[in-house]
């Protein structure tokens, strides 16, 4: 595991974040809200996996 993919993807959840919120994407779009929001939280957990995994190399060496 790279520290750049999860410095990546942090910067992709981030920017979904800001542009669901400039957008007022939850009042505007609510059934597509809930959609990003789902895709939102596997990514974070999809994240949380990848630090959890990059802990465990650092544990090893």
């Amino acid at each position: 595991m790279d520290i750049r993919q999860v410095s990546k993807e942090m910067l992709a959840i981030a920017d979904m974040i800001v542009e669901m919120k400039k957008r007022g994407f939850k009042e505007q779009y609510p059934v597509a809200y809930e959609f990003a929001d789902k895709s939102l939280e596997e990514r974070i957990k999809k994240l949380e996996e990848m630090i959890k995994e990059i802990r465990g190399d650092e544990n090893e060496d």
